[in-house]
């Protein structure tokens, strides 16, 4: 009997990077929850199991590393990939080791190797057992 497909909550405010994203996400197979704030991703941590959070830095409602902390707050040991076009961003999660994953849109929009990256990133972190997080709603 086939597995279900691994949920992905998909926080990004922008369409056109939405698109991208899902479209990157798509090869996965998995089931793409996308919201465009972080109140709703929170409300959605809150009720829905997920495999993974992939979510852009700065929202609506949200900005820089709050973002992060309140999103890991939610998803527990669920993991939180963050996408970001400040690259000052990028280097301070880097050197705090604060976040595993964080890419820079415009590398990933202007560059395919920064896309195919987090496509397979992201196929590797879903095909990782997790121990199951939150509520079990599925």
């Amino acid at each position: 009997m086939p597995s279900a497909p691994a949920r992905v909550l998909l926080i990004e405010d922008d369409a056109l990077d939405q698109t991208l994203f899902r479209r990157t996400l798509a090869k996965t197979h998995a089931d793409i929850v996308c919201v465009g704030r972080l109140d709703d991703a929170l409300e959605r941590l809150g009720t829905t199991a997920f495999d993974l959070v992939v979510s852009d830095l700065n929202l609506p409602d949200s900005r820089g590393p709050e973002t992060y902390d309140r999103l890991k707050e939610a998803a527990g040991a669920t993991p939180v990939v963050l996408i970001t076009g400040h690259e000052d961003f990028v280097e301070r999660f880097a050197k705090s080791g604060k976040a595993p994953f964080v890419f820079l849109k415009s590398s990933v929009h202007h560059d395919i190797f920064p896309l195919v990256a987090l496509g397979r990133m992201l196929e590797h972190l879903l095909d990782e057992p997790q121990p199951p997080t939150g509520p079990t709603t599925r």
